[in-house]
């Protein structure tokens, strides 16, 4: 007998939030309205604006120039101002990171980050991070302290060049330590 009731139970399945019923068929509410808010809302007429308004984010998103599938481009992401930088840590094998300007309504880019000393299979781009004119690319599986040691790699721009300032390793680098696995800056500190 229970089996027969929790059964029963199982074949009345409660709707989904948000949708109600309007004679025999499911409806959703308009786009920008909750279920049971009246037209003309206050709530969906202030979204409205934003939507108009001149802060309204760029439409078209950043690729990569050279992309390829595989690339992991996108696998992290950091933003300062009008600038993106963007991993892809599998790109030619060897890792790279984009650098991306806001130009009207879209992203341009600006540059492509590569190490000076790259090798493959580093995993160059695997975290990014960015604050101002300066940039930190993680490469957690760089070995030239032992196996899977790490790396991370300092850029500066000037104008709208980018040119490697230096290369972070672990004061105490161990085997599998994966220094450079999260990178972050704030001015001009940075912490993997």
């Amino acid at each position: 007998a229970r089996r027969v009731a929790h059964a029963a139970h199982a074949s009345r399945r409660r709707r989904p939030r948000g949708l109600r019923r309007r004679g025999a068929a499911l409806h959703r509410p308009q786009p920008g309205r909750r279920a049971g808010q009246p037209r003309g809302s206050r709530a969906r007429d202030a979204g409205r604006g934003l939507q108009r308004g001149l802060d309204r984010p760029p439409r078209r998103a950043p690729l990569a120039s050279d992309g390829d599938p595989g690339d992991w481009f996108g696998d992290s992401v950091s933003i300062s101002g009008d600038t993106i930088l963007v991993g892809a840590r599998e790109d030619d094998g060897f890792g790279s990171a984009y650098v991306f300007v806001r130009e009207g309504d879209g992203w341009v880019e600006q540059a492509k980050l590569s190490a000076s000393d790259a090798e493959s299979m580093d995993a160059f781009g695997a975290a990014v991070a960015i604050s101002g004119e300066t940039a930190v690319v993680g490469a957690y599986l760089n070995d030239d302290a032992g196996s899977a040691s790490g790396a991370a790699y300092v850029f500066v721009r000037d104008g709208t060049a980018w040119t490697q300032q230096q290369k972070l390793v672990a004061g105490e680098a161990i085997t599998q330590g994966w220094f450079g696995y999260s990178v972050t800056i704030d001015g001009e500190t940075s912490v993997v």
